[in-house]
């Protein structure tokens, strides 16, 4: 009998290790399979940037996304818009000097890309009003 019992303990055992490594692997096979999706992802990603000219840079990227993705929400407003209240928003616009004179900060940006990051981090460095309006 003492021999059944330590037969039947042995065997409980067993089957709560046998589940354990069963869970084990199963969370390997899950995250081999997520792996395996990463990488086809980034291969994937890879090849569409093989064909992407040199000067493209994932900033123009990410900025040319969201600029379609603003364009198409504005196309489906736009279009659902008569003539009469299309015009009605434009003239409804403020020009470019009354913009001027609302704003508390202009930004010239007519020259290249590298100017007008030079422009805003010195602005960002000698005025703590926008570091404080960006950080709260």
């Amino acid at each position: 009998a003492i021999l059944e019992q330590l037969k039947n303990r042995r065997l409980k055992q067993l089957s709560t290790e046998e589940k354990k490594w069963q869970d084990i692997l199963t969370k390997a096979q899950q995250r081999i399979d997520e792996l395996k999706e990463r990488e086809s992802n980034l291969i994937n990603a890879l090849s569409n940037l093989r064909s992407v000219p040199n000067n493209i840079t994932l900033e123009k990227i990410r900025l040319q996304k969201l600029i379609d993705e603003n364009k198409s929400a504005y196309d489906k407003i736009a279009n659902k818009l008569s003539e009469t209240e299309k015009n009605a928003r434009v003239q409804a616009q403020m020009t470019r000097e009354e913009r001027a004179e609302r704003a508390d900060l202009l930004i010239e940006n007519s020259g290249e890309l590298a100017d007008l990051r030079e422009r805003i981090t010195d602005l960002w460095r000698t005025n703590p009003e926008i570091q404080n309006a960006i950080n709260n």
